[in-house]
Order: C-alpha cells, then structure tokens, then sequence
C-alpha cells in the first residue's frame, strides 16, 4: 500500500463542501468544512451548508472575502476568523 492510500485509509473524514461560481472571466467560491475536534453535530454542518447555500455570485465577486461576507451569510452565528 503506497503512502498517500495509507493516509486516506487512516485520515478522518471531515464534513465538507465546496461551492464554486463562475462567469465568462473569473471564478470564486467558498471551502466550508468541520474542524477535527469541534463541538456541534452534522446538524450544524447541515445548517451551515443552508446559509452557505445562498451565497450568490455577484456577491463572492463583489464582497470582499473576509468579515463582510461572513457576516453577510452568517450574522447570527458565532464566526471565528484564524490567520491564513
């Protein structure tokens, strides 16, 4: 068995989405995932994946990706942001 097999093989799985928009001359979108070792339930991560869901492209083209579109798609819960 080859390393990289080992590791999927042994790796946890963690919820996760992608969701992508494009036009004619650019494309955005948006990697949601569960943290390893977080409070909450796959009824979170559902909820979340819902908001994320309205994400419109005009507004990953248009609204800078930091604490505006956070808060644009998700005001009423509790957002951490982490240094990239």
């Amino acid at each position: 068995m080859s390393r990289s097999q080992a590791y999927f093989r042994q790796s946890e799985q963690l919820p996760t989405r992608l969701f992508i928009h494009t036009d004619e001359t650019a494309a955005a979108g948006m990697l949601l995932q569960a943290l390893p070792a977080q409070e909450g339930n796959a009824d979170d991560f559902d909820h979340l994946v819902q908001l994320t869901n309205t994400v419109k492209s005009a507004e990953l083209f248009g609204l800078p990706a930091n604490e505006m579109l956070l808060y644009h798609l998700y005001h009423q819960e509790k957002v951490t942001l982490y240094e990239p």
